[in-house]
């Protein structure tokens, strides 16, 4: 594995990647110049911010056809969606604290019908999850919900986005795309002098984390790779109205994940013992619950003695894996 500076990564850029178990250099690969076109698209937050359209228009075309009168909701013309769309999305804390039942899973049919469309499996839930477990989700083609993302800066969709501009705009029309999500599981170098320590960094970092706590880079080198940069376009946050509902449904999003962040940190400081009181507390999906619980022992997660209940939330929350690679 080549050890490269943060300059070196700068100039050279997919150039400094090597494959795990060859040792062979990416140019060599196929993968070389899929990757050098997905760099050099989301380096062009021109493109991003343009392109972002298209998914508010899909967003929009998915919800009218879930209305069955959509003058009822005046989303006939740009003024009367946007003020729609920012009561059933409400960004701050209002009487309505959840969509209406015609806006559910709006966004993620919108993302599926894509990644289904490219060759990716099923939705998977990260929550801080280890390095091994991360890259077990590459390898296994799962898009992810980055629960463990920052609810500030990140946002949990944010890669999503990213892919879903890809593989409508840039990526060959082959149903298969999501092969190169996975190859960004085995490509890697040795990066130094980047603040906190040196670090083996994958070539997912480099396309699609880029920012100063992975490659080092500046939020302006880093354009589109930085998820930070994609977040913030999507929640408008300029109020330019250019995404009424993608913006809406972002800081809807926000302002729930940040709600359960809160609650994380406030159960830690405050060391709760009781695990009913601690998952109450968290509101930690009751669907994710009864998953691990069953590949975890094999039974509902009522029936886990308090000691198992424990260890699986401790697991989730803390020891970090996707909800496909649990303990057991």
């Amino acid at each position: 594995m080549p050890s490269v500076t943060v300059k070196d990564l700068l100039d050279s850029g997919l150039r400094c990647f090597t494959h795990v178990d060859t040792g062979k250099n990416l140019e060599t690969s196929p993968a070389f110049v899929v990757f050098k076109k997905i760099r050099e698209a989301l380096a062009d937050m021109d493109f991003v911010r343009e392109h972002l359209r298209y998914l508010e228009d899909e967003m929009r075309t998915e919800l009218i056809s879930r209305i069955p009168d959509p003058g009822r909701f005046s989303l006939r013309s740009a003024p009367d969606r946007e003020a729609n769309f920012k009561t059933m999305y409400p960004a701050d804390n209002t009487k309505r604290k959840n969509p209406p039942k015609q806006y559910k899973n709006l966004f993620s049919t919108v993302m599926r019908k894509m990644e289904k469309a490219n060759g990716f499996g099923e939705l998977s839930y990260a929550w801080g999850v280890s390095a091994e477990a991360f890259l077990n989700n590459l390898k296994a083609r799962r898009p992810f919900k980055d629960y463990s993302a920052s609810p500030e800066n990140h946002g949990e969709h944010t890669h999503r986005v990213q892919w879903w501009l890809l593989c409508r705009f840039i990526l060959p029309a082959s149903g298969n795309n999501a092969q190169y999500y996975e190859e960004c599981a085995y490509w890697t170098c040795r990066l130094t002098e980047v603040h906190p320590k040196d670090r083996t960094l994958y070539v997912w970092d480099y396309l699609f984390d880029s920012a100063s706590n992975t490659t080092g880079f500046k939020a302006s080198e880093s354009a589109g790779s930085n998820p930070n940069n994609v977040y913030q376009l999507c929640r408008d946050t300029d109020q330019t109205g250019a995404y009424p509902l993608l913006s809406q449904f972002m800081r809807y999003r926000k302002r729930k994940t940040s709600a359960y962040t809160f609650a994380i940190e406030k159960n830690k400081s405050q060391n709760v013992t009781s695990q009913v009181d601690r998952l109450k507390e968290l509101k930690l999906p009751k669907a994710i619950l009864e998953r691990a619980a069953r590949r975890f022992a094999n039974k509902p997660f009522e029936r886990l003695s308090s000691d198992e209940q424990t260890a699986l939330v401790d697991a989730i929350l803390e020891a970090g894996f996707t909800d496909h690679d649990l303990p057991g």
